[in-house]
């Protein structure tokens, strides 16, 4: 989850790098917080053996604090789901 001020839609790709690799996600709720931000849940899309949830002891508060950055680039919106298709 991560709050925004940005306009998102459901169905939107967003991108986050941790440790020089990029992770892709695709948004799922949106809720309008008391200040009128966007409250976002967000489930990872991309190659499955780079998943956060595939590394073993991964502490996700280890991701506080990083920038989300919304993808619009259909090149890279095609590549995403070509990863997400890979066995």
């Amino acid at each position: 989850m991560f709050i925004t001020d940005d306009n998102i839609i459901s169905g939107d790709m967003v991108l986050i790098k941790f440790e020089d690799n990029k992770h892709y996600f695709e948004v799922k709720n949106i809720e309008i917080t008391d200040d009128y931000k966007l409250l976002v849940e967000a489930n990872e899309v991309g190659y499955w053996a780079t998943k956060f949830d595939n590394k073993e002891n991964f502490d996700l508060r280890s991701l506080t604090g990083i920038g989300v950055t919304l993808i619009k680039d259909k090149v890279t919106l095609s590549k995403i789901d070509d990863m997400s298709c890979w066995c």
